[in-house]
């Protein structure tokens, strides 16, 4: 059988702009003489569809775009994502399907058994489960389809299972003599490595070709990395699509699993070195959920505030790869208590990027704000009209700093509004956690960038791009000096907070892998008061982060739909 994987990247609820991509892929799968063509989990609507699933008109849509993907098979068979209203008493409206057409008909349609509903998934909400294994005799092979979460549950790889149900388990014993999955599995941090491996294991196991259809693309807040794949009956990927792009991967897979000779050549290998894979993975998830965010959400252009600090910078990097040198404008709002170093350093960054930038002082500004307020002039002291600095008539508060915070945010918006571009807020993971931000400040935004990014790594990341561009596109000074937000004379980010390292090393394990109090203190060393201290940090500031922008996830427990937590409650982890 020669089969064509589309490994397409849908826009959620444009249903007529997927059905083009449907018709493109089924055209160049016809030209490539393929005898199917197999698409993503709910490739018409997109993934994830959320309540859009609860507006009958667009269910319609759907239903109307999935019979004119029928009417195009024929030469090619087609296996694409769609969905099913369903007409028992007491069920979910909807069943989540995989189509099979040939012929110009549907043969078959294949409902989702597992339905997830943890992390960023919440599938029970809206679709009933299919009830059992349907097989799909097609071009001389029995198909053994199963959509997505399906084949994650194999009693033999996971120690411990969510469900009860194998459904490959099933098909397989019905008879399936190849297995197909269509899917839309999140990309985070070592999900790829893992992912292989247990579809490698169920090929081995049952001696059948597998073939992995995944979505690409940036749907909100979720990025999917794509890496569609044919494995052979000894568990080997013989053919994988590139990450993080569309790809149309055509390949001839003979009765052994083998491949034809003849075939387009096998799996590119990604240039890095093994120490940078991690961090590469991360880089080109985070320029393809920009990229898709703005450009999904309408948007063409970006502005964002350049500090002269890393966030800022990474950010910057980051949006000029995702949407062009052209597309990116770059302010810089300094105060009486910005260093030249930080100006400077922000230019260069501009320029080594290639990007507009402008220079907007908010020291008149800020003066008239505290002003407005009734704290006398004459109690700053001015030192050649640059320097503003505390004296014993006038401390710099809380709220003052937060007041340069909010003025940027307020011209941040202003040019947003005006010019049409998407502000990107550039806080970072850590800072988020401990609500180490200004609401309504550094947080004005469309898109939290690196919201799922602790510093430490942001950090690493600056170094990457600096050395996949084979130039300091990121200044030096940039990522060595000490971190300041810059708010009051000589201030210093490790006045509010722990050195970054020791930061990231009690909020890595607690937030990602949901580690009690005292299995961090044995695991870190730190002392009790000290890891009791960040964790009250994190549970405090849960207000803040349901008020941020959309942040692009790439960990399994990123601030956003994956951790749901309540404001107002009582519970905190026990002294």
């Amino acid at each position: 059988m020669k089969i064509t994987i589309a490994q397409i990247n849908p826009t959620v609820g444009d249903v007529r702009g997927n059905l083009e991509k449907h018709k493109d892929a089924v055209a160049k799968a016809e030209a490539s003489g393929s005898d199917v063509v197999i698409f993503p989990e709910l490739s018409l609507c997109g993934y994830p569809p959320k309540d859009l699933l609860l507006h009958p008109d667009f269910v319609s849509a759907v239903l109307d775009a999935e019979t004119e993907v029928a009417k195009m098979s024929g030469k090619v068979a087609i296996i694409y994502g769609s969905v099913k209203r369903t007409l028992w008493p007491g069920s979910k409206p909807l069943q989540n399907m995989a189509v099979v057409a040939d012929g110009g008909k549907v043969l078959a349609r294949v409902a989702k058994r597992l339905l997830p509903t943890y992390d960023v998934f919440d599938e029970a909400r809206y679709f009933e489960p299919g009830r059992a294994p349907i097989l799909v005799p097609l071009r001389g092979e029995v198909l053994g389809i199963s959509v997505c979460e399906d084949i994650w549950n194999d009693k033999e790889f996971w120690a411990d299972r969510l469900y009860d149900l194998d459904p490959v388990q099933e098909l397989v014993n019905a008879g399936a003599t190849m297995l197909v999955n269509i899917s839309a599995s999140p990309f985070s941090i070592g999900k790829p490595g893992l992912r292989e491996k247990m579809i490698g294991h169920a090929a081995k196991k049952y001696g059948r070709v597998v073939v992995y259809a995944n979505q690409v693309g940036g749907n909100d807040d979720v990025i999917y990395d794509g890496r569609s794949m044919v494995f052979n009956p000894n568990g080997v990927a013989i053919r994988t699509a590139d990450a993080f792009k569309e790809e149309l991967l055509t390949i001839d897979v003979l009765a052994d699993g083998s491949e034809y000779v003849g075939s387009l050549p096998l799996k590119k290998e990604i240039d890095v070195i093994p120490s940078d894979a991690e961090i590469a993975e991360v880089y080109e998830a985070l320029v393809l959920g920009t990229r898709d965010y703005v450009r999904k959400c309408g948007f063409k252009s970006i502005v964002l505030g350049l500090s002269g600090g890393v966030d800022s910078a990474v950010v910057a990097a980051i949006a000029t790869e995702a949407l062009g040198n052209l597309n990116v404008l770059g302010l810089m709002m300094p105060s009486e208590f910005s260093s030249e170093g930080s100006v400077s350093d922000a230019m260069k960054l501009g320029n080594a990027l290639d990007i507009s930038y402008r220079v907007v002082p908010i020291k008149a500004m800020h003066k008239a704000a505290l002003g407005s307020f009734g704290i006398p002039i004459e109690s700053w002291v001015s030192v050649d009209d640059k320097t503003y600095a505390e004296t014993e008539r006038h401390k710099v508060e809380l709220w003052e700093e937060n007041a340069q915070a909010r003025i940027r945010g307020m011209i941040l918006m202003a040019y947003s509004n005006k010019y049409g571009h998407m502000l990107l807020t550039t806080g970072n993971k850590s800072e988020v956690a401990v609500g180490y931000c200004t609401l309504y400040g550094d947080t004005c935004g469309g898109l939290a960038v690196i919201s799922d990014v602790f510093k430490t790594r942001v950090f690493e990341l600056a170094r990457y791009i600096n050395k996949i561009k084979g130039k300091e596109i990121i200044p030096e000074a940039t990522i060595t000096k000490a971190p300041s937000a810059e708010l009051r004379p000589g201030q210093f980010d490790q006045e509010s907070l722990p050195p970054y390292d020791q930061l990231d090393a009690v909020l890595r394990p607690y937030i990602e892998d949901e580690m009690s109090l005292s299995r961090i203190v044995e695991e870190t060393g730190q002392s009790r008061e000290f890891v009791q201290k960040i964790i009250s940090r994190v549970d405090n500031n849960e207000y803040k982060r349901k008020q941020l922008a959309p942040g692009l996830r790439i960990t399994k427990h990123a601030f956003g739909s994956g951790r749901i937590l309540p404001i107002a409650q009582a519970w905190r982890p026990q002294p």
